[in-house]
């Protein structure tokens, strides 16, 4: 099939995102990228072409793959289970857990989405010369729209921060190239698809707003480690920007202020500096630090 329709379109948001980074880099020489979490969100259903239906899971690593891509965030999958047990921390929920862990949670919703269909036949002959076989048949062009809402939170239970919508189209022509899908469209099908092509449209325009939205957002580190001869070890590492060199503070975080009804989280606990530590050592996902000041221990949080 051939493509057409949206390329330029998809061009330009990338270079629009790229030039953005680079102004959000340029204010911080030294910017070290927050972890995403990613939840399941809602609307996936909608996501079907004839009986074809789109994985889930597969546009959620897709997701994860774009954020990647932008070089502002460190992201993965989050999948909380209401059976996973106890929270490893006593005294903390599985959503403290959750915002210890992770710098901001985003819920991707699928707004709406339609596919249409046009066909016209192509004649057998023209000007009475007969045309080869596979010139002969249906010109079919499938165009897919689609429009995404991602919700940011500071963590699963907490309320909205902000929200961001995207919307895209591709749209794809050939001769008898056309197939109904069937079954799930896996990451394969879903990239090559002018479905899959428009959901990827949509996310890079989100992700457009989403920079954006978060560039207040402040990075920060869990300790994993008491101290042993003046080291400890935290939760991050080169994979979010970490240096050897770099300079952390070291925080106690107090109880956040709840809703007396709901519960959710309205502000998040008050942080107090406990100490200063310095980065010796930097691994992929984790570090070695050397504590200068204070008193540091595991679960302390550490920010630049």
């Amino acid at each position: 099939m051939q493509a057409t329709g949206t390329l330029n379109s998809m061009k330009m948001r990338v270079f629009l995102l790229s030039v953005i980074l680079c102004c959000v880099a340029a204010s911080h020489s030294q910017m070290l990228k927050p972890k995403v979490g990613l939840l399941p969100g809602s609307g996936w259903d909608k996501l079907r072409v004839g009986s074809g239906q789109v994985s889930q899971a597969d546009a959620r690593r897709l997701i994860v793959e774009l954020l990647r891509e932008t070089n502002r965030f460190e992201a993965e999958v989050l999948d909380p289970k209401p059976d996973q047990g106890p929270p490893p921390i006593p005294g903390k929920t599985m959503d403290d857990v959750i915002g210890m862990l992770l710098d901001v949670i985003i819920e991707p919703h699928i707004v709406s989405f339609s596919n249409t269909r046009d066909r016209q036949r192509v004649p057998g002959s023209i000007g009475g010369v007969s045309l080869p076989g596979r010139a002969q048949g249906t010109v079919e062009t499938s165009t897919s729209r689609v429009e995404v809402r991602f919700v940011i939170k500071r963590t699963p239970g907490s309320k909205a921060l902000a929200e961001v919508t995207g919307k895209g189209s591709h749209s794809a022509t050939g001769i008898n190239a056309y197939s109904q899908p069937t079954g799930q469209l896996d990451m394969g099908r879903m990239k090559s698809s002018d479905l899959g092509v428009a959901f990827r449209n949509a996310v890079d325009d989100a992700l457009l707003r989403l920079v954006e939205a978060t560039k207040s957002l402040t990075w920060k580190c869990l300790v994993i480690s008491d101290p042993k001869d003046g080291m400890v070890y935290i939760d991050r590492g080169s994979n979010s920007g970490l240096k050897v060199g770099m300079t952390l503070r070291v925080l106690e975080v107090g109880e956040p202020r709840l809703h007396p009804l709901t519960g959710e989280v309205l502000e998040p606990g008050a942080e107090r500096t406990v100490g200063r530590m310095v980065v010796t050592r930097v691994d992929h996902a984790s570090a070695q630090c050397r504590v200068e000041s204070g008193e540091v221990r595991t679960f302390h949080i550490a920010r630049y």
